[in-house]
């Protein structure tokens, strides 16, 4: 200011337009930027773990380590879909008439072309739920029944009362394959070609879809979507895939590397638990000889025009979700890319289960191979009363919460991680669990199977008869690497 004064004098209303034009074009590019990510900084991509916490809205405290159910957003991503939304409320006749069906197009190209698809085979959706739900209820019109639909056990459980409610409206048959664990991808395989060729009991007729997760929720694992389709299709059986957690956790091509007609009919992915969009943000793929058998739940002006159409425009409705998911991507790019994200998480998910196991003397339920980045881990107890009572006391007293759900009578928690995550956290988790299951309300120390060192904790807990939610003694860190 003062070399602006020196330039033009005593004149303070000259030094003063001086100012704004030297420096106004930098205030206002600050404030555009702030509506979708910065670039990355000229030192080095940023530093994944708790100096990522800055970038999301997670209160101070907090420790997530459930991910896989909800997903966090960047505070940057919501600030974008806030500057749409406000787009919109200024101008609504322009926004919906003109300027959103364009935008909203550049989205769709963006995740085809992140998931190996052509544009004119994907749609968006609010969330896998409804994805799931599109193509299921199209077959109402068609089922009969004797007509059996083909899923494994560990379906999540929106998949599971979508199939009940067609076997309510069509008398279609559910056929549900139950997974025995220790497991492995010729395991799952062989049981669904099993399955297809066992000749069908009287009054059953025909497969008429087959559901698979590519990852599952509870437990968590990998499923082999390009063998099981392979296997459905040779028998003549279409695949809906529910791919509700793979958008960002783990590398996604909707044709799973098989060719035209091989390739699953129908793909369903969330963009708000692992690619970092809103929630309300998903996508629906339809492989291009299927786009016939899918209308959206809701029926609007576009019905009979074709599957985009009828998907573009169900009615009104605020769309910043979807657009943001184009933010979401550029923030991606920010943090280094897909490939160091995804890296990232799946390390801190195999260390996190096999050090939880080692504190807890235990095991995770399936090979590092079988996971992404949420991992299953049983806990030193068979108590049922636990499955809600643990989460309850993590989130009261520890402001954190783990789903725990129970397989072959065991009971395991699942564990996620993301790139805000770092090793103390699953230390911690680990201390908390011993003292919450050490409580003398719940548990014995001579009734919990646990390694030395954390028995010491444990006999700490009981012979102090400490409160339960008292304060976890600590636990001898180990490097990760």
């Amino acid at each position: 200011c003062l070399l602006l004064m020196g330039v033009a004098g005593p004149s303070l209303p000259v030094s003063l337009l001086l100012f704004l034009f030297l420096f106004l074009p930098f205030i206002v590019g600050r404030s555009a930027s702030s509506v979708v990510p910065l670039s990355p900084k000229a030192s080095g991509q940023p530093r994944f773990g708790h100096a990522l916490l800055s970038e999301f809205l997670l209160a101070k405290g907090y420790t997530n380590l459930n991910h896989g159910s909800f997903g966090s957003t960047p505070f940057r991503v919501l600030e974008a879909e806030r500057h749409y939304s406000n787009r919109m409320e200024r101008r609504p006749d322009r926004w919906f008439r003109h300027d959103l069906k364009p935008m909203y197009d550049d989205v769709r190209t963006m995740i085809a072309s992140l998931v190996g698809a052509q544009r004119e085979d994907l749609v968006l959706v609010p969330n896998a739920s409804t994805g799931v739900n599109s193509v299921l209820r199209s077959l109402l019109p068609t089922l009969q029944p004797r007509d059996r639909i083909l899923f494994f056990d560990e379906a999540y459980i929106m998949v599971k009362q979508t199939l009940t409610y067609l076997q309510d409206m069509t008398g279609a048959q559910k056929v549900m394959l139950n997974i025995t664990y220790p497991t492995s991808n010729e395991a799952l395989v062989s049981a669904v070609k099993q399955a297809l060729q066992q000749p069908p009991e009287p009054g059953q007729g025909p497969f008429r879809i087959a559901c698979f997760s590519h990852i599952s929720s509870t437990p968590s694992l990998i499923l082999p979507i390009k063998e099981l389709t392979h296997v459905c299709h040779q028998h003549g059986v279409p695949v809906l895939v529910d791919a509700a957690h793979s958008l960002g956790q783990i590398p996604l091509d909707v044709t799973f590397g098989l060719h035209n007609d091989d390739q699953p009919e129908f793909v369903i992915s969330n963009g708000h638990k692992w690619l970092f969009s809103p929630k309300g943000s998903a996508f629906l793929w339809v492989r291009r000889d299927a786009h016939k058998r899918v209308h959206p739940t809701v029926i609007s002006y576009a019905y009979g025009q074709g599957m985009v159409k009828e998907f573009d425009w169900m009615g009104t409705n605020d769309y910043s979700a979807y657009l943001a998911m184009a933010d979401a991507i550029k923030f991606r790019q920010w943090l280094g890319g897909d490939a160091r994200i995804m890296s990232y998480i799946h390390r801190l998910a195999v260390w996190s289960g096999h050090r939880l196991a080692e504190m807890w003397n235990t095991e995770t339920l399936v090979d590092d191979d079988m996971i992404g980045s949420m991992v299953n881990v049983r806990l030193p107890t068979t108590d049922r009363a636990w499955i809600t009572e643990l989460p309850t006391r993590l989130q009261q007293t520890y402001d954190t919460w783990v789903p725990v759900f129970e397989v072959q009578d065991k009971l395991y928690v699942r564990v996620s991680a993301q790139v805000f995550n770092e090793p103390s956290d699953y230390e911690k988790l680990g201390q908390w669990v011993l003292t919450i299951l050490s409580s003398p309300s719940r548990a014995t120390c001579e009734a919990l199977p646990l390694s030395p060192a954390s028995a010491s904790i444990v006999q700490e807990e009981c012979s102090l008869n400490q409160h339960p939610e008292g304060p976890a003694p600590p636990v001898r860190s180990q490097n990760w690497k």
